[in-house]
C-alpha cells in the first residue's frame, strides 16, 4: 500500500467514525436526554465545555510546546509548561463543575 492510500484509507476511516458518531448521537444519546427533565439536560452538557476549552484554549499552548526543533532547555519552553499547567487547572475545575452539577442532579431528583 502506497503511502497515498495510507492517508486515502485513513481519511475514508476518520470520516466513517465521525459518521458513525454523530448518528449515534441522532438516534440514541439525544433522544435519551430529551427524556430528562429540562435541567438534567442542561446539567450534562457542562461536561462538554472541556472539549472547547481543549481544542481552543489550551491547544495553542500544545502546538508550541510540540513544536519541531523546540529547545527544551529553554526559558520560554519553561513559561509554556507552566501556562500549559495554569490551562489544565481550568480544564480541571470546568470537569469538577460538571461533575459536581451532575452529582445535584441526580441526589436532588
Amino acid at each position: 500500500m502506497s503511502e497515498l492510500e495510507t492517508f486515502q484509507f485513513l481519511a475514508t476511516l476518520s470520516a466513517a467514525l465521525f459518521a458513525g458518531a454523530a448518528i449515534y448521537i441522532n438516534v440514541a444519546e439525544h433522544p435519551a436526554r430529551m427524556r430528562l427533565d429540562t435541567r438534567s439536560a442542561a446539567m450534562q452538557w457542562a461536561i462538554g465545555a472541556v472539549v472547547p476549552i481543549t481544542f481552543i484554549v489550551i491547544m495553542p499552548t500544545n502546538r508550541q510546546l510540540l513544536a519541531a526543533g523546540r529547545d527544551l532547555g529553554s526559558a520560554e519552553t519553561r513559561r509554556l509548561l507552566g501556562r500549559w499547567g495554569k490551562l489544565h487547572g481550568v480544564r480541571s475545575i470546568t470537569s469538577a463543575i460538571a461533575t459536581i452539577l451532575m452529582l445535584w442532579g441526580i441526589f436532588a431528583a
